[in-house]
């Protein structure tokens, strides 16, 4: 083999390794939307918080997207996220300030996480709201979702 055919196959192996890493990228943390508070890939969605998103996981697909829908359009949300990111311009100005004061920035972790419950309080009303018209079958193949992906049983 020539150098230069070794070189054409070392340049293909990195070109396709860059394909395949940008198509799990794309796969694992989105695909590049930006969220109302700018965040962008999977924190895209109308509903953040590891607790809403990890048991919205166990509606079917076309129910999750209903969810989100509804989510996106609800002024109530939306404020809550705005707030949020407001409080992250707090928190990094707080941070930056000269002298420093703990006390302030203490406050402004407090307001965040504040902002942070009520915004998994919107969401988790709405998922129970959805979780209500479920039939009891449906409802069913929620639970077992939820329960086969922590690996736990029922006795």
């Amino acid at each position: 083999m020539t150098a230069k055919t070794r070189i054409l196959l070392y340049a293909s192996l990195a070109l396709n390794l860059l394909v395949v890493g940008a198509v799990a990228g794309a796969v694992l943390f989105g695909d590049g939307r930006r969220s109302s508070d700018g965040r962008e890939g999977r924190g895209a969605r109308p509903f953040d918080g590891p607790i809403v998103v990890g048991f919205a996981r166990g509606l079917d697909r076309e129910t999750r997207r209903a969810l989100g829908r509804r989510l996106a359009q609800d002024p109530a949300l939306r404020a809550q996220r705005d707030a949020l990111a407001a409080g992250r311009l707090a928190l990094a100005s707080t941070a930056r300030a000269d002298p420093f004061d703990a006390d302030a920035l203490r406050a402004a972790f407090s307001a965040q996480q504040d902002a942070q419950a009520g915004l998994i309080a919107l969401g988790l009303d709405a998922l129970v709201e959805t979780i209500a018209t479920l039939s009891p079958e449906e409802r069913e193949a929620f639970a077992a979702s939820l329960e086969k992906r922590r690996g736990l049983r029922r006795d």
